[in-house]
């Protein structure tokens, strides 16, 4: 630990060392500001079909940049996971266990009968019992059910994530602390906080006058957790949600419609339909579907079996085919890459040659029948291997040089007309768009690397209309309607804080940054599986 803590102070004392130009540079950027009104003219108006580069394109523009498509040292695995998973037969055998004790608790005709029959079959079959627990904390499923129930009644069979369970209600009591229920309609701000509140507005006047609420939900909310259910939350505490949701829903009474309220996450609609500070103390059977020994042997030796056919030439895909599975590759992966969550498996790969076969139990996986399918070496990357980059890099290449006349001549336009407005006599589908506070760090609404274009926008003459401006993704025509540029004088009286705030975040990720590059160029071998 202190070799680390030494390492870390080291190597963050030699990348704080930050340039009074850098500094000036990082200030510039972050503390300027454009108002600015442009047209993008994207690449995407042309279909990847009409701007389909030719197989001697590709390959004279992977000569002029080989540079840039280095590789490392690298294998790339095919391979077949045996799942140890429960049989059809395991299956059956927990369902006959299930239909049995279901058919015990349905011949009993009074409460303190089942009660007691639970209480036998809890014995003998590992239930668990639960404590008094706030109706928020108990799994939602499980709470409806519990809910519903006489104390010392039964429920069952359901369903769940662990098995086949049953339940008893062992005790009910009013808490402490008040729980809500409750459904909302999320309405994220986007672009327009004020369009967004409009339509929640609307969803909010429509739930009062009777709509019915899931139905809206499901319409409208954004929350991917909730809309689908009719935005419903289920049980909540306090502590659970952001405040200003947290308030408003505890203040509101149960089957009133609320809002719209305003948190970080957008504009929200509640509905409260259900208040309650019960705690629930019950008793739980689940029956588990578990994977026989027999069952574990078969998958075992199918798994040895495929690997001996693998290792003997009988190609994967064939053993996949025989088998009625699919062998997976991986992507090429250094050594640094536990693949499969495995570093044993990773160590492996880069001490064996093309085609050797590896056997292993994987936690999460099962049994994994692997084989070295390629190896590469370092030094360039082949043709093939990134043709498919380099085809999406050409492609929107191709694709701009053929929209450069559509934009030097909207542009001409412009400038001819004196507003960009003019765009709409050549077409109509292109519109004015506007943004505020733009910086130069190539973030456009909506568009992301176009540093071109950014960049224009504090080199360009305010209320000029410009030339075609070609980007990364698309064509710009632009005005700069307000420019204010950082205030060097401040840079220049906080020059000191400015330099140490850089050298802090430099620090920050300095030690990481040394130990990957360390990682990369270090020659290791794991030795744990090594009998030597």
């Amino acid at each position: 630990q202190k070799l680390e803590e030494a390492l870390r102070a080291a190597s963050g004392a030699a990348a704080s060392i930050v340039s009074t130009a850098y500094a000036a540079w990082d200030f510039k950027t972050n503390n300027g500001t454009a108002d600015i009104r442009y047209i993008a003219i994207p690449a995407d108006r042309i279909s990847d079909k009409d701007a389909a580069p030719s197989d001697s394109e590709l390959k004279e523009y992977y000569e002029k940049n080989k540079q840039y498509y280095e590789q490392k040292r690298s294998r790339r695995l095919k391979y077949l996971v045996f799942q140890q998973v429960a049989s059809e037969k395991d299956t059956a055998r927990a369902l006959k266990r299930s239909a049995k004790l279901m058919e015990t608790f349905s011949k009993l005709a009074t409460i303190p009968e089942r009660d007691s029959a639970f209480t036998a079959e809890m014995a003998a079959s590992g239930g668990e019992s639960k404590d008094f627990t706030p109706i928020a904390d108990v799994d939602a499923q499980a709470a409806t059910i519990l809910t519903s129930l006489t104390q010392g009644d039964v429920f069952g069979p359901l369903g769940t994530a662990e098995g086949i369970s049953y339940y008893r209600l062992d005790g009910r009591r009013d808490g402490q602390n008040p729980v809500v229920k409750a459904s909302h309609v999320l309405i994220p701000f986007d672009a327009d906080k004020d369009a967004a509140k409009a339509t929640a507005m609307d969803v909010l006047s429509r739930a009062k006058k009777g709509e019915d609420f899931a139905a809206l939900a499901m319409q409208y909310s954004k929350d991917p957790g909730s809309a689908q259910n009719g935005g419903d939350l289920g049980f909540f505490g306090k502590g659970r949600m952001v405040k200003p949701f947290e308030e408003a829903a505890y203040a509101a009474n149960v089957g009133d419609v609320v809002g719209p309220i305003e948190t970080q996450f957008g504009w929200h609609v509640i509905k409260v339909t259900d208040k309650q500070s019960t705690e629930l103390k019950w008793s739980q059977i689940t029956i588990k579907t578990l994977m026989s020994s027999a069952t574990k042997q078969q998958i075992l030796a199918s798994a040895a079996n495929a690997a001996k056919q693998i290792e003997e030439g009988t190609p994967i895909d064939t053993i996949a085919n025989t088998l009625k599975m699919k062998a997976a590759e991986s992507p090429f992966f250094t050594s640094t890459t536990p693949i499969l969550s495995s570093p044993e498996i990773t160590a492996w790969a880069f001490e064996s040659e093309k085609g050797a076969v590896i056997r292993k139990e994987v936690q999460y996986y099962g049994i994994v029948v692997a084989q070295v399918s390629d190896t590469r070496e370092p030094g360039i990357k082949p043709f093939e291997d990134v043709k498919e980059q380099i085809t999406r890099v050409v492609t929107q290449r191709k694709k701009l040089d053929k929209l450069k006349s559509m934009a030097d001549q909207i542009a001409s336009a412009c400038k001819s007309a004196g507003s960009l407005d003019a765009v709409r006599s050549i077409d109509t589908t292109l519109e004015v768009r506007t943004m505020t506070g733009c910086r130069n760090n190539g973030q456009l609404q909506g568009l992301g690397g176009e540093f071109t274009a950014t960049n224009a926008a504090f080199t360009l003459s305010p209320s000029s209309i410009s030339d075609a401006i070609r980007g990364q993704k698309a064509w710009f025509v632009m005005v700069v309607d307000n420019r204010v540029d950082a205030n060097m004088g401040d840079f220049e009286k906080n020059r000191s804080a400015v330099v140490q705030n850089l050298s802090s975040r430099s620090r920050g990720s300095a030690y990481y940054a040394w130990f990957q590059k360390l990682r990369e160029h270090a020659d290791i071998k794991d030795k744990r599986n090594s009998r030597d």
